[in-house]
């Protein structure tokens, strides 16, 4: 960890102080895709840290992987750059597949079987491209169409509400199948429990 040095009188120092820690109340790292690196990194800077007063690092991940958004400051002004940031990156075509961490192989497979559907489907309407990220972290829409896409976004294109409605629905309904089974696989446990502890104590 840093170590920040404050000068001045004790009474100035601890008014410091206290404003310091107030201000980095609030902590969230928010995963963002590696092909935003640049575009991430300048309006970080030149936009979420000037709206919102929270302090933006975008680092690199894991060999390969996602970037990471450190996102730092008080508590509201972080949670307001976190809603923002997200919706910035979804708006480059970045879709997060968080809500579907608890697929099992089987499931997961099935859905990134329906991606590929679905990328002919729109492909063969607007021209659209589908496919899930290298990571699993994202599905990603991409218009090969939109010239100036890192800085503008696809929210106003004509695709968008479409395009983005139809997956969400997807996504829904899997998010719904990875909660059942987390349920299922929760309650299996305290099951399996339950008769260790009920056969200990026969013996």
């Amino acid at each position: 960890a840093g170590l920040v040095r404050i000068s001045g009188s004790a009474e100035q120092a601890r008014k410091a102080e206290k404003d310091l820690k107030w201000r980095l109340t609030g902590k969230e790292d928010l995963p963002c895709p590696k092909e935003l690196n640049s575009a991430s990194r300048r309006h970080a800077k030149d936009i979420i840290e000037v709206e919102t007063g929270a302090f933006v690092e975008v680092a690199r991940g894991d060999f390969g992987g996602d970037l990471v958004m450190h996102i730092r400051g008080d508590q509201e002004g972080v949670q307001e750059a976190k809603d923002q940031l997200q919706t910035w990156i979804e708006e480059r075509g970045f879709v997060t597949t968080k809500p579907l961490a608890n697929l099992d192989q089987a499931k997961w497979q099935q859905f990134t079987d329906d991606m590929w559907h679905f990328g002919e489907k729109f492909d063969q309407q607007f021209g659209v491209k589908t496919a899930v990220s290298d990571s699993g972290s994202w599905v990603r829409l991409r218009d090969p169409s939109a010239k100036n896409w890192e800085a503008e976004g696809f929210a106003a294109a004509g695709w968008w509400d479409t395009v983005r409605g139809e997956l969400k629905q997807v996504m829904d309904w899997y998010s719904s199948q990875a909660e059942e089974e987390a349920k299922a696989e929760a309650k299996a446990k305290v099951e399996a429990e339950a008769k260790a502890k009920a056969k200990a104590k026969a013996q």
